[in-house]
């Protein structure tokens, strides 16, 4: 019985921890100078446990910000 109180402990951690990532990664993309067109496909990914929001941070986010340059140099 006492090995229980650890796992929620962990369980609860890593929610934490899943949480803050999706809303971290929800403010970015909404954050960014761009229409919704250009980062919808990014925002279901977040779903996607610790991963979604890893993959958005390694690859997405920097994928907008280039596009979002791009729409600087347009304009």
């Amino acid at each position: 019985m006492n090995n229980q109180k650890p796992i929620k402990e962990i369980i609860i951690s890593l929610t934490a921890v899943e949480v803050i990532l999706f809303f971290a990664g929800l403010i970015s993309i909404l954050c960014k100078p761009l229409p919704l067109k250009s980062k919808w496909k990014w925002i279901p990914l977040l779903f996607v446990n610790f991963v979604g929001p890893i993959i958005y941070f390694a690859m997405g986010s920097k994928s907008l910000n280039k596009k979002a340059e791009l729409l600087r140099e347009v304009e």
